[in-house]
């Protein structure tokens, strides 16, 4: 039976329910007796009936609506919700103002207030694990928070520990929003994720700061460096400036990085004064153009390289004798 068959099947059922008067009052037929649920006005007399039987039957689709929500898994539909509609319809048999078998659906309001219950303890049911889930989920948002600080500060890589702070803080907003939690156990975990995310937001700062403060420190002293290889690399005291630039190699190394934009700039311009001075030594004195230090190699390790490719050399000239 399709919807306007249903429509029309209900509509001649409730009719069977009411009668109208030559005078143009409609009543309804109760259980207890006859109720008059309005008068004649306007319109053809005979037709005004329908108006209350349409009442009953628009009613009853109601309840077919409400019903489809009750038992559906995929339709939101909160204790609150329930109760107001449950209040309506107990409101709309307590009128009686329509044409229709009001025993019958007195039971099917009945039936519906017993599966609206069902379906409030269903949601209690779910709403307790969603709060136990999402109480979990905080927990676990303070720990991963909390263990990036958990060890000696000094160590600490801020950059990481401040993305691993976004990530979580972002999933904690997710989880407060969706949801309202039990205050106390709420604010607890948000004590702990305050306090974690305050050291690593304090100590970022301080880090971001001796960064800056120490950047500007190694640029100072290797613009030092810089200047004083643009004024020795026109000399033509060769050993002399050899070993001067030497020292200054070896003083940018102890120096240390900065700003790595800073830095490689630095560098450029320090290596382009460098390999001006020994594009300049007379071939028997021509020294290979520097490489960028390798921050990780220790200058005695070079030498010992180097002594030992002289030695293999030599080892190879005595053969060839």
């Amino acid at each position: 039976m399709n919807v306007k068959e249903l429509d029309e099947a209900r509509f001649k059922e409730a009719s069977k329910f009411g009668r109208i008067d030559q005078e143009g009052r409609v009543f309804v037929q109760l259980g207890t007796g006859e109720k008059n649920v309005g008068q004649y006005s306007t319109g053809e007399i005979d037709k005004t009936m329908d108006l209350y039987i349409r009442r009953f039957v628009d009613f009853e689709e109601k309840l077919d609506i409400f019903e489809q929500r009750l038992k559906s898994d995929t339709v939101s539909l909160t204790a609150p919700a329930i109760d107001i509609a449950m209040n309506n319809f107990k409101s709309f048999l307590q009128m009686k103002n329509a044409v229709g078998d009001f025993s019958k659906i007195e039971k099917r309001v009945e039936e519906l207030a017993k599966l609206g219950e069902e379906r409030k303890e269903q949601n209690r049911i779910q709403r307790k694990a969603q709060i136990e889930e999402a109480l979990k989920t905080l927990n676990t948002c303070v720990t991963n928070v909390e263990s990036v600080i958990s060890g000696d500060l000094e160590r600490v890589n801020w950059k990481h520990a401040s993305d691993v702070l976004d990530q979580n803080f972002d999933k904690w907003k997710e989880v407060r929003g969706n949801l309202r939690l039990p205050e106390k156990q709420a604010d607890e975990l948000w004590t702990r994720f305050k306090v974690a995310r305050d050291v690593i937001i304090n100590n970022r700062r301080e880090f971001q700061r001796k960064f800056r403060d120490n950047a500007k420190r190694v640029k100072s002293r290797k613009q030092v460096i810089i200047d004083e290889a643009n004024k020795i690399k026109e000399s033509e005291n060769f050993d002399v400036t050899k070993k001067t630039f030497q020292r200054l190699l070896k003083t940018w190394k102890e120096i240390g990085r900065g700003g790595r934009k800073d830095d490689d700039k630095q560098w450029a311009q320090f290596k382009a004064a460098q390999d001006y001075f020994y594009s300049r030594l007379p071939k028997k004195e021509f020294t290979p153009k520097a490489e960028r230090p390798k921050w990780d190699n220790d200058l005695s390790e070079m030498k010992a390289d180097i002594t030992g490719l002289d030695a293999l050399a030599a080892l190879k000239e005595k053969l060839s004798k």
